[in-house]
């Protein structure tokens, strides 16, 4: 992918998520990003309820797309299993030989068994958000508090068990997918979709976060500036790791088109640069965050003083220094070896 179009897609992926937590927080009163986890749920939940409120045929639609939805994963499983034992035989005495087909056993995987318990555990999980009555029943007794809030941590559990099945099999299911003979092109595929995963999770949920924060300042009048400020220093560490992907999604495309090339042993020298640069802003912005909270103690609702030290982009430099050198020594190797032919 070039550049150009991967800087674009970026910045596509992050004002989509932006104005999805805006619409999310101001239009549909999501006022966390909790509340957000499992707000895809309650809307199924509540679209089966109103179809099965509807008529006899409707309650019948309604059970009929609950029960879809559930087996679906299942489905999944006999598709692989049908296509496995459906498999063509080659005769190897005669290759003119139109291939027969033979039941051969299907190796049943991890994969296919988190299919199979996402499967049941979506006609649970459902059923507890189309009954939040059900919910109710099992929440635990309160001696004080709000009931709602009980229900709203019940029901990201229950989300939040049917995200990590599903994110599960797919690391699971591309893990399993690496082969060696394609691995330059898989590795820049996983490596720009995890930078439009994570490009996609922080302009959500970062935007969630200071739009309660300022809210909860505009109603106290104060400390409006420092959580503009804290915004803003949360903000500029994620954009330099963001950096940081690129660079390597530059340096994967270089690698897969010439590995000799200094445009490889460049684009590692860059990952390296960018690496460096990270760790230094991070811990700046933890400092002037820790600084900021001092001078304005009065006008904040709380503090949380730390210091951010960021391993991974730490690692990322050394581990960009090492690639840039070897591959420097790589195309000196072979700069030599086409002129000694």
């Amino acid at each position: 992918m070039e550049i150009k179009r991967f800087n674009l897609l970026i910045c596509f992926v992050a004002f989509g998520a932006a104005i999805s937590a805006t619409v999310i927080y101001y239009l549909i009163g999501v006022k966390t990003g909790l509340s957000a986890v499992y707000l895809p749920m309650e809307w199924l939940a509540w679209v089966l309820r109103q179809v099965s409120m509807n008529s006899s045929i409707g309650n019948i639609a309604a059970w009929g797309i609950y029960i879809g939805i559930c087996i679906f994963p299942s489905l999944l499983i006999l598709k692989k299993v049908y296509g496995y034992k459906k498999q063509p035989q080659l005769d190897k005495a005669d290759s003119t030989k139109v291939p027969s087909y033979q039941s051969v056993n299907y190796p049943i995987c991890l994969t296919d068994v988190i299919l199979l318990v996402l499967s049941l555990y979506l006609f649970f999980m459902l059923y507890c958000f189309i009954n939040p009555g059900i919910l109710s029943k099992l929440a635990p007794e309160m001696t004080g508090g709000d009931a709602s809030d009980v229900l709203a941590v019940m029901k990201n559990v229950l989300a939040g068990l049917v995200y990590s099945l599903i994110i599960g099999y797919f690391v699971l299911k591309l893990a399993g997918s690496f082969q060696s003979t394609n691995i330059w092109k898989q590795t820049e595929r996983i490596l720009i979709f995890c930078t439009m995963t994570y490009v996609a999770f922080v302009c959500f949920a970062l935007p969630l976060n200071f739009f309660q924060q300022y809210e909860n300042a505009m109603a106290l009048e104060s400390g409006i500036w420092v959580t503009l400020m804290n915004f803003f220093l949360d903000l500029l560490p994620m954009a330099c790791f963001v950096g940081i992907m690129e660079s390597g999604v530059v340096l994967i495309h270089s690698l897969k088109e010439n590995k000799y090339d200094q445009e490889a042993v460049a684009a590692a020298h860059l990952m390296a640069q960018r690496s460096r640069r990270t760790v230094s802003v991070s811990v700046l912005c933890s400092i002037i965050q820790n600084i900021l909270q001092l001078i304005f103690w009065k006008q904040i609702m709380h503090a949380n003083f730390f210091l951010n030290i960021p391993f991974l982009p730490l690692i990322l430099a050394f581990a960009g220094l090492l690639i840039a050198e070897y591959l420097k020594e790589s195309s000196l190797l072979y700069d030599d070896n086409q002129m000694i032919i």
